[in-house]
């Protein structure tokens, strides 16, 4: 069962977790560290090494499960632990600051924290988005359509350099 991204409520627990804990609002860390004795550099993927979130109900190690008093609704708190972890930690490695950064992928989940996060930076933005999505709500600098024969109509009037471009791409983007 996949699922990384998991908020909800405690509804049972296990051995050696106190009864209190039913009824939290809780996240779910993403890596885990329980499985693998804490040993450095090692971790499990809530939702591949082990069952995930995508279900009615989960299960997931108490030590990697956190109660949370937000107002956030449960879906703006699950995509906290993966896709804003990862898309900070692109950011952090960049060194993205107050700069014109290129954000492709912007529709999905790690994209769309990545336009958040480097707003926040005061970096200026172009996000690639997929026609009729509406993760331009997440307010870049602009926005240009996802699909290549369009893309291909804006990229000229881009002001490059761009000191950025997230995420890095493994493979050749052929427009």
């Amino acid at each position: 069962m996949q699922g990384a991204d998991v908020c909800g409520r405690v509804v049972a627990v296990g051995d050696g977790v106190p009864h209190e804990r039913i009824g939290e609002r809780v996240l779910v860390r993403t890596m885990l560290r329980g499985p693998v004795d804490f040993a450095p550099y090692a971790c499990w993927t809530y939702g591949s090494e082990c069952d995930g979130g995508f279900a009615q109900y989960a299960t997931a190690p108490a030590a990697d499960t956190y109660a949370v008093a937000s107002d956030w609704s449960d879906a703006e708190l699950a995509a906290v632990p993966c896709a804003y972890s990862t898309a900070e930690n692109m950011l952090h490695r960049a060194d993205v600051g107050a700069e014109h950064v290129l954000i492709t992928g912007a529709s999905g989940g790690v994209g769309l924290a990545a336009v958040q996060l480097a707003k926040r930076r005061g970096a200026t933005l172009t996000a690639v988005f997929t026609q009729g999505d509406r993760s331009h709500e997440a307010h870049p600098d602009r926005a240009l359509p996802g699909r290549p024969a369009l893309l291909r109509r804006h990229l000229p009037a881009l002001r490059w350099p761009y000191l950025h471009l997230l995420p890095r791409l493994h493979r050749p983007y052929h427009l």
